[in-house]
Parts: C-alpha cells; sequence; structure tokens
C-alpha cells in the first residue's frame, strides 16, 4: 500500500510542476518505492543468492536515495543548481557504491538463514564502517541544509513549507535508521521488515503539506 502511494505521491509532484526541485524530488520518491519494493521480494525470496542480491541492491539504494536527496535539498526551495563540482562527487560517490556492492563481498559478505518474518540477515564485510559514515553524513547534511533555510527564510509560507519538509524527513528516514542500518549493524534483524512501513510517514506529512500550503 505504502509503494502505491509513494507512486501516486511521484505523479502528483512530477505533473504537478516542471521545476528542477520538483524533479528531482519525485525521481526521490520512486527510489524510496523501489528500495520498499526490494524489501517485499527480501521477505518472500527462498534463494540466498538473491538474497544476497536484494540486500545489496536495498543498501545501494539507500545511498543512491541520500545522494539524491542531498542534492534536492541544495536546490530546493530557489531552484538553483549547486556547485557544478557537486554532481561529479556524487556520481563517483554512486559508482564507488555500486562496485563495492555489486562485484566485491566488501560491504555485505553473504546472508545467513534468519528464523523470522523475512527468513534471511546478513553478515558485513570489512568496509561497513564506510557505508555507515557516508550514509549518516548525507542525511545530516541534509536536514542541516533544509534546517538552516527553514531558518533563514523571510516568507512565512516557504517557512511553513520547510518546516513541513524537515520534521517529514526527520521522522521518515529514523524508522530505516534505526530498524534497517543501526539494528543490523549489531546484528539485530527481527525489525527490519517494519522500516519501510513506518518511513511511510513522511509521505503523509511531506503530502499534506503539499496539499494545504501548495508546496
Amino acid at each position: 500500500r505504502s509503494v502505491i502511494q509513494n507512486h501516486r505521491h511521484v505523479g502528483y509532484i512530477f505533473l504537478g510542476s516542471r521545476s528542477l526541485s520538483s524533479r528531482i524530488f519525485a525521481v526521490f520518491t520512486f527510489l524510496v518505492a523501489l528500495w520498499s519494493t526490494a524489501q517485499g521480494f527480501f521477505i518472500a525470496v527462498n534463494s540466498s543468492t538473491l538474497a544476497l542480491l536484494i540486500v545489496k541492491l536495498q543498501h545501494f539504494l539507500g545511498i543512491i536515495i541520500s545522494l539524491c536527496f542531498l542534492y534536492f535539498s541544495l536546490t530546493y526551495p530557489d531552484d538553483k543548481r549547486p556547485n557544478r563540482k557537486l554532481t561529479p562527487i556524487l556520481a563517483v560517490t554512486g559508482f564507488v557504491f555500486f562496485f563495492l556492492y555489486f562485484f566485491t563481498g566488501q560491504l555485505i559478505a553473504d546472508v545467513l538463514p534468519f528464523d523470522g518474518i523475512q527468513k534471511w540477515g546478513w553478515t558485513f564485510g570489512p568496509l561497513q564502517r564506510f557505508f555507515d559514515i557516508t550514509f549518516y553524513g548525507l542525511w545530516v547534511s541534509i536536514l542541516v541544509n533544509i534546517y538552516r533555510r527553514w531558518k533563514r527564510s523571510p516568507e512565512i509560507p516557504l517557512r511553513i513549507n520547510l518546516r513541513y519538509m524537515f520534521w517529514g524527513l526527520l521522522l521518515g528516514v529514523m524508522p530505516p535508521v534505526v530498524l534497517n542500518i543501526f539494528l543490523p549493524g549489531i546484528s539485530y534483524f527481527r525489525l527490519n521488515w517494519v522500516g519501510p512501513i513506518a518511513s511511510a510517514i513522511w509521505i503523509y506529512i511531506v503530502g499534506y503539506s503539499i496539499i494545504k500550503y501548495r508546496q
């Protein structure tokens, strides 16, 4: 259900505006829906080979989603492109994680049978901290960017929009951070499947802001 709502949200934002920030936000929302869908397949799959591929895909999407939204946080609400040097840096970062996830076992080494709803846990490779530092660093930067724009904006309607955006993202990102990143990092996998469901809260908060305040 949350995936369907994600896609509806994408269509509304993308078709409703041709602004740069709207298009980036639409891509971000689509990637979140894809991440949620991958979680569903991870629960259902019986093959260890497919399970390993899916869990790597999920973590890779976590980085790509973060990179995408960092770019958004620098363009919204002015629709001004960030420094040109940023795009190659983000692209190289994405490529590095793509290589590490799908061509090595340095970030996620293997999956293991698990007695729970999702059937599988996994073991991390020696470079897992590289993912943690990058992921947490990106989201701290995103939230700081939006918070600063919220506090510095001279226009009241825009301040309201940015406030909803900030709290929607903060409340939306906390469930997957705790349930899909932190707890698996200490080998606790029982609540991993709840992350995509709980993170749907940001859809309602930001969606409410879009509809009520024409964000």
